[in-house]
């Protein structure tokens, strides 16, 4: 892997970063979820390759089986934030 690739994974983990910082501490709690996807299935930390050839059409595009993955992932932190609230 050649520098110029490490140093743009490290740019883009600390945009990640400040952008997950941001959504955190200004959204309003009440009114809106937020879920980052990228936590849950992440392209480039998925070390099975086999899984992430299953979910994932390219490190962008997710496949039917990707996409089922999200809208469970989305059905859990919604169902979880509506019983934190009950």
């Amino acid at each position: 892997m050649d520098s110029k690739s490490v140093d743009s994974k490290s740019a883009d983990s600390k945009s990640c970063t400040r952008i997950r910082n941001y959504v955190k501490n200004y959204h309003d709690q009440n009114r809106i979820c937020l879920i980052d996807i990228d936590k849950h299935i992440n392209y480039h930390s998925m070390n099975d390759i086999k899984q992430r050839d299953i979910i994932w059409d390219d490190f962008v595009y997710l496949k039917a089986d990707g996409c089922d993955l999200m809208a469970k992932i989305i059905f859990q932190e919604i169902f979880n934030k509506i019983h934190q609230q009950s």
